[in-house]
């Protein structure tokens, strides 16, 4: 058992069968936000403010046909877990190997679960107002090289509406170098190209350029789809320092598996929930003491997500100051914390930084500190006025966390009291903390998408600080499931409602790619 999970002994005293009331109690709980959800539907109530709204699909049947795929393929999924490990405590290999096989459908039922999902794809990854700011903005890259060094600066210059858009200049060069990659190896891997073409239909374009570009956009949804898929793994590993496997499981899954994450699958946002969760498993390794080279890997991970995006710093200074803040009160760890944890990440960061800057002539650091400077200047046509207008952001987040935030706030059965508890509440203050920060002054008006990264940090402190995921009994495990069920179910059902991204309005209007 990990070390920051309470003792056994501790729990089996209190273990005893979960109740109806509380069954109900969690569905009512998670099902409230998607009731809200579905009376804003059928209202006709777009969310969001004036001028960014969040619009709902014009094709919900379409899309609810295809979420009961999704459905039956984690309900199915769920039952065959559940009869496997009812005779156990511990997860079996062949548990393990059902879980992901189930993962791996899923995953690939979001790439395809869009109607018309090839031009859905298109649109998003080639309008500069989404994550196709960075697909047009690597067309006119020569030289990665010069581009970093130089390049990105003198963009940095430029006003949003000369951009099209903020998404450029308000992220590092990381993505659009991600979307050159890409355009490169389907120029370079014909049959790739060919074979892309052949399944979406690109020859009827009858243009070759602009079959390549559509080809490596396609590309670049592939391997998007695919980092955030992965981000399952280390969301599991990272949970199992707090909770038993079945609890690790379904916390994992809910903290990747979100309507936030979903709806917004494919693009970089949710991809780089992968970086979040691996950062966050090798600090809090290196914190509890499982290797200094735990702090290493932490820079390192650290460093290459500077290359993304400016969310990342963030998410240090709240791991940082929580453990930090937890060395301070319990008496000889802040030796630990210095040698494991914050000595160890400079190293790797720093290694990572004048490798790029050897290598490409980037200077990580300094770029991180000129977007820095340059973000407020450039979201200040999206921070709203007035101010009732800027309370919108924070119920949409709410609506878009997903089922299983608000059945841990409806499981009240805190067990603080444990110590081995007491860093999963200093973490939960700290984001809590570093989210109302960034909402009064920053970006406020697209909290369900750009606060995707502290998901994560909100569900896993709060399972820690919850008895009924500590609980390792065959009872506990059927509430386990149907809180995974709960998250499935409510996830793809909201996913249903949503046009988020207009892709469905641009597709029946016309107005493609602006």
């Amino acid at each position: 058992m990990s070390k920051l999970e309470p003792p056994a002994s501790d729990l089996d005293k209190t273990a005893s069968r979960v109740s109806p009331r509380t069954y109900a109690t969690v569905a009512v709980a998670a099902g409230v936000p998607l009731a809200i959800l579905v009376a804003l539907y059928f209202l006709e109530m777009p969310l969001g403010q004036p001028h960014l709204k969040y619009r709902f699909s014009p094709v919900v049947p379409l899309r609810l046909a295809s979420a009961s795929i999704a459905i039956l393929i984690g309900i199915g999924s769920l039952a065959m877990l559940l009869a496997i490990t009812a005779r156990g405590r511990r997860v079996s290999a062949a548990a393990l190997v059902a879980g992901m096989a189930a993962w791996m459908a899923i995953v690939v039922w979001t790439f395809f679960a869009v109607p018309r999902h090839g031009e859905q794809h298109m649109v998003n990854l080639l309008s500069p107002s989404h994550d196709g700011a960075f697909v047009l903005e690597s067309r006119g890259v020569e030289s990665i090289r010069d581009y970093a060094s130089s390049g990105f600066y003198e963009r940095l210059q430029l006003e949003p509406t000369q951009m099209h858009g903020r998404r450029v200049l308000s992220n590092p060069p990381g993505m659009t170098f991600t979307a050159l990659l890409c355009h490169r190896v389907a120029k370079a891997w014909p049959a790739l190209h060919e074979a892309l073409r052949d399944a979406y239909g690109l020859g009827d374009l009858g243009d070759p350029d602009q079959e390549m570009i559509f080809s490596s956009a396609l590309l670049l949804t592939m391997w998007l789809t695919l980092v955030w898929g992965m981000s399952i793994v280390f969301s599991y590993r990272l949970c199992r320092l707090w909770l038993p496997p079945i609890a690790a499981a379904a916390v994992g899954f809910a903290c990747v598996f979100n309507p936030s994450t979903l709806n917004f699958t494919p693009g970089k946002d949710p991809a780089q929930v992968t970086l979040v969760v691996a950062f966050l498993l090798c600090w809090m390794s290196a914190y509890h003491g499982k290797g200094r080279w735990w702090g290493v890997a932490a820079g390192i991970v650290f460093a290459a997500s500077l290359t993304i995006g400016l969310i990342f710093v963030w998410i240090v200074a709240i791991v940082a100051a929580a453990t930090l803040w937890d060395a301070f009160a319990e008496r000889g760890r802040l030796r630990r914390w210095l040698a494991n944890c914050a000595a160890p990440a400079c190293v790797g960061a720093v290694g990572v930084m004048l490798c790029l800057y050897v290598v490409l002539d980037w200077n990580v650091a300094l770029m991180t500190f000129r977007i820095g400077a340059r973000y407020r200047g450039i979201q200040e046509g999206v921070i709203v006025d007035p101010f009732y207008l800027t309370l919108l952001g924070l119920p949409m987040f709410l609506l878009f966390v997903g089922p299983m935030f608000w059945a841990q706030l409806a499981l009240s059965d805190n067990k603080s009291h444990h110590p081995a508890n007491r860093i999963a509440g200093r973490l939960l203050l700290c984001t809590v903390a570093v989210m109302t920060f960034s909402y009064f002054f920053a970006n406020n008006n697209e909290t369900p998408r750009l606060w995707i990264p502290f998901i994560p940090l909100l569900l896993i402190p709060l399972a820690a600080r919850r008895r009924a995921f500590a609980h390792d009994s065959a009872s506990y495990h059927r509430l386990l499931v149907f809180l995974v069920a709960a998250q499935l179910v409510g996830t793809t059902l909201h996913w249903s409602l949503m046009d988020v991204r207009e892709s469905e309005h641009r597709m029946i209007t016309g107005r493609l790619w602006d």
